[in-house]
């Protein structure tokens, strides 16, 4: 039978809109009946643009002053009136408690997906804040370096150490401008006190540019001369007792040289990036650094302040050539230093470097995680809607009857989206509540001090959309939904299921472990590269290893500490080494060879060490020798892999090598070792020896099972040989994992908030389960009375949620890999993506869901079928 046209539904709407209820079903119908006359006789296409022309007609003044007229007189003063909105709560709390366990299903899926919203928010909200206090924050900008060798361009951060004085006296824009180099502990000695402080260095500016508070003093005293030094309140209180009694006190430095305290300041806020406990003024680190003076040579940072109104593009055009007017080298196209600005504010979310140009850092982590917890949050309300569609069946009574005395289709969606919105309300108390007793293990787990800012206006509006937000996306589509139900097949139970409502609520299950998988896969990954840099050999046995600061007259009487030292039980070897090698991102191009191209400056990462450098790290020598006492080692170099491929000898021991002007030869090569993040490729390495180096550490290798014993014994001769100065020392294996906090982390949140989305998934899951098993409960009865077993009826339920699972898999694979690839490439030192991650993510989202499932089947297929089929 050929199906008759009808005209265009949305027509019908806009006049349903259009006119008051009372007229629009009655002219619906004569509308209809000539639309169907029309068709017949001038075909289904004019009669339906006939249709669109006669509801044109309507658009009259008339029908509009009749229909919110009519809208007002009724809806307003009945509809929504006090005692209705009461009844509609009423009914809504009826709702809730006759269907228990979908409502504690609900809840507890909001609940979740709310919470880790909650805590996201509050974590990308204190990592949005930081460096953002200052008064001048929109005028203070961070100097950046771009250095072009062999063509290729790396960024950094590190600056000559006279750019700050020269910046405001060069450059109009510029109205104050500092170097700095932080980040050092160092002992402080008061009386009998000596303790250790992490502070640094700074041009005199510096508490010009930046908005910290002084208790004590004033900002043009606090770093003017070289013996001045200004330092925190807890650095205070620890000396002093109080600010007031610190000011104008001598304190001696490294046991080094006397300092004056010209000013207190306020500890510097968690919102800080930088946290120091002192400053000591630039001029002495001029006098302890003469490198400095080298134009040629980087290391500290630079921080100006721009006048107003200042053009942030003309200061940069006028940095990038900035340095040639002062530097020896770096001169040609191919090989040269460019400087440039970057707002401060930016710096802490911005500091990685491609291709000499910032790209990203933790502002990638801010936007992930704000990615998931949007994604957490829809899979929570797609629970919500998956439920409210599969209970329509339920309302539909209530619907119809409503419909049937004169309900108009607004008021039903409201009751509907108040029902909603009383879930969500729900749900946020308890999201509160749990967010606040997570909140300290949530601050020890990100190294944050965050509290929930109940005082903060922004918090309130930012809750007041979280609400309005999971209200409108949980409770829109099932109100429109159920209320779309005509009465008179609903009264006649002729109600027959929309193939486009099961479409759609399949279509959910999909997206909702689409999301989680992608997010399994994701997990697998990460812990695989984490894993992968964790068990990767670098090159040198990690273990058993430890940093010693070589301070005070430790370097006058080394000898003497490293004989004592090996007479510890414990101690398998030393060396002396002029800088940590975890991180050390120190490099020169002052380095000469036989045929080396004149028009090239690679970079080499120069380290001095003293003898059995070596063998205490348990690297591998490839060629040659270690220094020894038993040669003339003033002038003989190592070098790693990555050097001898860029100098090219063939057979390196014995040939020459110039490093900063010294002329010497190569005694050996060792094998590559990663002295910095995996994320890059290992540097090109020199290594010379020193026999009288000034600072640096004392590397020490113990026995592991020995390793209280051997620490005792260090520290009682440190004591002994260096007592003004307290003993301390690091892991190297732990400074090597601390590389690597940023990524444990997020493996650790990937592998919780994986876990969640599961969670919740399978909650909206069960809930269907027991939707679709109660709706079956006859058939079930009617199934075992004619022979069906318990794995019968098992099957038949879980075959259809079992292929949507699998759909899932095979949507979420390409999906995660893409992401996944893309965040592996990042890393020099990489993991593969092996087949087998989307197998496991597969087999544990089927897994769980087989569990989930089989729990409430068999509790179904188990029922005395007499029970099920004896009443209506």
């Amino acid at each position: 039978m050929e199906k008759q046209p009808s005209p265009p539904r949305w027509a019908d709407r806009f006049l349903g809109w259009l006119l008051p209820s009372e007229l629009y079903e009655e002219l619906l119908g004569d509308l209809h009946e000539q639309f169907a006359f029309q068709a017949e006789e001038l075909g289904a296409q004019r009669a339906r643009w006939m249709y669109f022309f006669e509801v044109l007609r309507f658009c009259r003044p008339y029908f509009l002053r009749r229909r919110f007229s009519a809208h007002s007189k009724y809806s307003t003063s009945y509809t929504y009136s006090p005692a209705m909105i009461r009844n509609y709560f009423i009914i809504a709390w009826r709702n809730i408690l006759k269907n228990k366990a979908f409502s504690v299903i609900n809840i507890t899926g909001l609940s979740i997906g709310l919470t880790c919203s909650l805590l996201i928010y509050l974590w990308v909200k204190d990592e949005l804040q930081i460096d953002t206090f200052h008064e001048r924050g929109d005028r203070i900008y961070t100097v950046t370096s771009k250095e072009f060798i062999d063509g290729k361009a790396t960024g950094y951060y590190d600056t000559p150490g006279l750019l700050g004085e020269e910046l405001k006296r060069t450059i109009p824009e510029v109205e104050l401008s500092c170097n700095w180099s932080g980040d050092e502990a160092r002992t402080f000695a008061v009386k009998d006190k000596k303790l250790k402080f992490i502070g640094g260095y700074s041009g005199e500016d510096f508490f010009k540019i930046f908005s910290y508070p002084f208790l004590q003093g004033t900002v043009n005293e606090s770093l003017k001369t070289r013996e001045s030094i200004s330092i925190s309140e807890k650095m205070a209180i620890a000396l002093f007792g109080s600010a007031e009694k610190a000011i104008n006190q001598s304190i001696k430095f490294d046991n080094y040289k006397d300092l004056t305290i010209k000013a207190v300041y306020a500890n510097m806020p968690e919102s800080s990036s930088l946290k120091l406990d002192y400053l000591i003024s630039w001029e002495l680190f001029k006098e302890r650094e003469p490198w400095v003076y080298d134009w040629d040579n980087s290391g500290p940072g630079a921080f100006v302040l721009l006048k107003k109104n200042a053009d942030e593009a003309k200061v940069n055009a006028k940095l990038k050539h900035f340095i040639g007017k002062f530097s020896k080298g770096y001169k040609t196209e191919n090989n040269h230093l460019e400087l440039g600005i970057q707002p401060f504010k930016e710096t802490y979310l911005n500091s990685r470097f491609e291709n000499g140009e910032t790209a990203g850092g933790r502002i990638d982590y801010v936007k992930l995680f704000t990615v998931v917890a949007i994604i957490i949050l829809l899979i929570a309300c797609i629970n919500f809607m998956n439920l409210s569609i599969a209970q329509s069946l339920k309302r539909a009574k209530e619907i119809g009857v409503r419909k049937a005395i004169g309900a108009e289709k607004s008021s039903l969606v409201g009751q509907f989206m108040g029902e909603a919105f009383m879930f969500s309300v729900i749900a946020l108390f308890f999201a509160l509540t749990a967010a606040g007793f997570i909140l300290p293990s949530f601050n020890s787990f990100t190294n944050k001090q965050i509290a929930l800012p109940y005082h903060e206006p922004s918090f309130w509006l930012f809750i007041f959309g979280l609400l309005l937000l999971v209200g409108l996306l949980s409770g829109l589509y099932p109100s429109l939904f159920l209320t779309a139900f005509r009465p008179i097949a609903v009264l006649k139970n002729n109600l027959k299921v929309n193939q486009n409502s099961i479409s759609l609520r399949k279509g959910l299950v999909i997206f909702q472990f689409t999301l989680s998988t992608v997010f399994i896969i994701g997990t697998l990954i990460i812990s695989k590269q984490i894993n992968f840099i964790h068990s990767k050999n670098i090159g040198y046995e990690k273990q058993n290893l430890i940093y010693l600061p070589v301070t005070g007259t430790l370097s006058k009487q080394f000898e003497v500490f490293e004989n004592e030292l090996k007479k510890i039980d414990g101690v398998e070897s030393l060396s002396k080494i002029s800088n940590q090698f975890i991180s050390n991102d120190n490099t020169t191009g002052s380095v000469e060879w036989q045929g080396k191209n004149p028009n090239s400056s690679p970079n080499f990462n120069p380290i001095a060490v003293e003898y059995n450098f070596v063998n205490t790290m348990k690297a591998t020598l490839l060629q040659g020798r270690d220094f020894s006492r038993e040669f003339a080692d003033s002038t003989s170099y190592i070098i790693n892999e990555a050097a001898l491929k860029i100098i090219g000898y063939k057979s390196p021991i014995g040939m020459p090598l110039t490093f900063w002007g010294k002329t010497g030869q190569i005694i050996g090569v060792v094998k590559d070792f990663h002295f910095n993040s995996m994320l890059m490729p290992i540097e090109p390495m020199i290594i010379r020896h020193s026999n009288k180096l000034s600072h640096g550490y004392c590397l020490i290798r113990i026995e592991g099972e020995r390793t209280q014993e051997a620490l005792n014994g260090i520290e009682t001769i440190h004591k002994k040989l260096n007592p003004d100065f307290p003993f301390t020392y690091k892991f190297v294996e732990a400074e090597f994992e601390n590389l690597y906090k940023t990524e444990s982390l997020v493996k650790s949140l990937s592998i919780i908030f994986a876990i969640l989305a599961i969670a919740i998934s399978c909650l909206g899951l069960l809930g269907l389960v027991m939707f679709v098993t109660e709706q079956r409960t006859k058939e079930i009865g009617i199934r075992k009375v004619l022979g069906a077993t318990v794995t019968n009826i098992w099957t038949l339920i879980l075959k259809d949620f079992a292929v949507l699972v699998i759909v899932s898999c095979l949507i979420a694979a390409p999906i995660a890999y893409y992401f996944m690839n893309n965040w592996l490439q990042k890393y020099s030192y990489r993991t593969e993506i092996n087949w087998w991650i989307f197998v496991a993510a597969g087999a544990g989202a089927l897994v769980t869901t087989l569990l989930t499932v089989s729990f409430q089947t068999i509790k179904a297929a188990l029922m005395n079928p007499v029970k099920s089929l004896k009443s209506e």
